[in-house]
């Protein structure tokens, strides 16, 4: 396993987030369709997986991180939720669905690229 894959349904966050990440030590892949998470999880392994809450398409990323827990249990794949909608998702919710840590959008530079750090033991 190795890096960070992000999943935003919106390209503008997916650049800014991936920007923000650019100038440390590992890889960093991006997505913007859900139904290509598996996929790529496949592909990359990642050790944190960025995950969006509020998605298109009547799948949620709390419905996403339940399926991942659910179906790949013994991953050590760490799950940061991230939402522009925290009215809607809630830490809790996300924690509760199998998330590692939360973030509302918008959150400063610092504490993203700290917290990705932190949840890879960098």
């Amino acid at each position: 396993m190795s890096g960070v894959l992000i999943l935003d349904d919106r390209e503008d966050n997916l650049l800014s987030m991936q920007a923000i990440l650019a100038r440390e030590p590992y890889p960093v892949a991006i997505e913007s369709d859900p139904n290509n998470l598996f996929s790529q999880i496949t592909a990359h392994e990642p050790e944190v997986l960025v995950l969006d809450l509020r998605l298109p398409g009547g799948t949620s990323g709390i419905d996403l991180a339940r399926l991942i827990r659910q179906t790949i249990p013994s991953t050590v794949m760490r799950i940061l939720a991230v939402t522009a909608a925290p009215e809607m998702y809630t830490d809790r919710m996300a924690i509760e669905a199998g998330c590692d840590s939360y973030f509302s959008k918008p959150f400063g530079i610092r504490d993203f690229r700290d917290e990705v750090n932190r949840l890879l033991d960098l």
